[in-house]
Formats: structure tokens, C-alpha cells, sequence
């Protein structure tokens, strides 16, 4: 079905386009707009919903899984109030795709920060900001992820990885929407709404004493959690069949009665393990 006078577009012209642009190629990029007559916008190098980023988001998410459906109708509800949310999920499954869409009509920046493998300081001062000569390296004042995410999200991905030293200092701002820079001796108000993202199992951290009861009783009102794709092996060919080339890879496959060892592969990587399959198809195939 056509969009008016204009041809439909294919399953990943998103994916088409944002590769337009990664490749310094914005003309060609605005005229795939123009083609198919797209409700998106670029700005900065990158692709927008002009009407409803909730709705671009969640179309990037491929699913055919009936639980996985109800799950976006559940995103797009909590895209319009402003209450924190945990997303759970195991590796690859799609959790950045949806703190994207909960950032809904908000005007202002999604911000992901990665908790993983940061030292205590340097996760401070990235998110909470510093006062110039704070610590060595210090020269000058940093405003921090908070103050950058204002009216929009900050996305705090691995959460369970936050040292217990920063927890409290993390509560505090969700609660008191207050954050105190590194350094220095005046709160300052901010205005973003967290979303946390994790694949480990925050209760169990609770019992051993390495994730706060409080912090975990404030953020995991609203937990969206995302079944990975071992769970839903139904989504593996729509995922592919979306991906730039992954409709080539699918009919390689199917034309050497391979479409069944999809069903048998190792998973544990998700999303990204079929990324993989597809990139190493274009390049040891063509």
C-alpha cells in the first residue's frame, strides 16, 4: 500500500537512511525522505520522528512476539507520564531502544551514560557535574549528565553496576530532583526523568547487600522487562528480514534450505548476534 502518490517504503529504509548519513551523505538521505514521503526529520546526523519519537522508536523494535507487542503498548503509555522506569532484559534484547521511546514528546535530550566499569569519581562528576579543582584533572566546572538530560531522559544503563556509594547520591536526586556537583556547597534543580536499564537480577544484589532496598523500591514502580530472543525465536526473521541486507541474507539462506538453523544458534548475544550473521554475509558473499 502506497502513501498517497508516493511508493511504499521498504522494511528498513530507517536503517538505509541513518547509513546515508553515517556516510556523509545527506542528499541522498533527505531524497529517500522525500521518495517515500516520511514523517522524519534529521537532526544532527541523525534521524528524528517529526511526529511521535515514541512511535519511531518502538518500530525499530521488531516483534512479532504477542508479549512483546503488549510490552510497547505498556511503553507507550509510560512515555507520557514522567515516573522512572527499570527495563530488564538480557543482553542484545532492545533495552536502549526502549528508553528511547520513553522519552515521548519531551523537548529536551535522551542522555545514556554506561555504569559498567567506571571508577566511583568519574561516574560522580558524569553525572552529578564538579566544581573546577574538585580532584586532579579538574579545570574547570562541568554541569554534569543531569543538568544535559534536562527536560528530557537521563538513562542510566547497567545500573546494577552503580557503586553503593553512589546509590544514596543517586536517590537523593530522583527524589529531591536536587543533585550537589562535586566540590561544591550549593544544590543545583534539575528537570530529567531517569530510566534504568539492567540484565542482572537487582533482588538477589538487594539480599547480598549490594544493591540499596530504597534505591530498588524507588525506581521499579514501572518495570518494563524485555524477553530476549531465545525466548522469542518467532522475531528472528522479521529482525533480519529489517536489517540493511538482512533480505539478501534471507534469501541466501533459504535458497540452501538453511532457514532452520536460525532456530539453533547460539543467542546469547541477541540483536547483535544476527547483526553479525548479516555483516558477515555482505562482506564474505559479494
Amino acid at each position: 500500500m502506497s502513501n498517497g502518490n508516493h511508493p511504499t517504503a521498504p522494511p528498513n529504509i530507517l536503517h538505509l537512511i541513518q547509513g546515508y548519513l553515517d556516510n556523509d551523505l545527506p542528499d541522498v538521505a533527505i531524497a529517500q525522505i522525500e521518495k517515500y514521503n516520511l514523517q522524519i526529520e534529521i537532526r544532527d546526523g541523525k534521524i528524528v520522528d517529526k511526529l511521535n519519537s515514541t512511535e519511531f522508536w518502538l518500530h525499530k523494535f521488531v516483534t512479532v512476539d504477542s508479549a512483546s507487542i503488549a510490552m510497547k503498548d505498556d511503553v507507550r503509555k509510560l512515555a507520557k507520564v514522567d515516573d522512572e522506569v527499570l527495563i530488564t532484559g538480557p543482553t542484545g534484547s532492545g533495552k536502549e531502544l526502549i528508553a528511547h521511546a520513553l522519552l515521548g514528546p519531551r523537548e529536551g535530550n535522551f542522555v545514556p551514560i554506561n555504569c559498567a566499569g567506571l571508577p566511583d569519581t568519574l561516574i560522580d562528576s558524569l553525572l552529578f557535574g564538579h566544581k573546577k579543582g574538585s580532584f586532579t584533572g579538574a579545570e574547570q566546572d562541568k554541569a554534569g549528565l543531569c543538568v544535559a538530560a534536562r527536560d528530557g531522559i537521563l538513562f542510566l544503563d547497567e545500573i546494577g553496576e552503580l557503586p553503593l556509594t553512589l546509590q544514596a547520591k543517586l536517590l537523593r536526586a530522583i527524589q529531591e530532583k536536587k543533585i550537589l556537583p562535586l566540590g561544591d556547597t550549593k544544590e543545583r534543580d534539575i528537570s530529567c526523568r531517569f530510566v534504568f536499564a539492567t540484565h542482572r537480577d537487582l533482588r538477589a544484589m538487594i539480599l547480598d547487600g549490594s544493591f540499596r532496598t530504597d534505591l530498588y523500591a524507588r525506581i521499579s514502580t514501572f518495570e518494563i522487562v524485555i524477553k530476549g530472543l531465545k525466548e522469542r525465536k518467532c522475531d528472528i526473521q522479521p529482525i533480519i528480514q529489517a536489517m540493511q541486507d538482512g533480505h539478501s541474507y534471507l534469501e541466501y539462506l533459504r535458497s540452501r534450505n538453511k532457514l532452520g538453523t536460525l532456530d539453533n544458534m547460539d543467542l546469547s548475544l541477541g540483536v547483535r548476534r544476527l547483526q553479525q550473521l548479516v555483516r558477515r554475509y555482505k562482506v564474505l558473499q559479494s
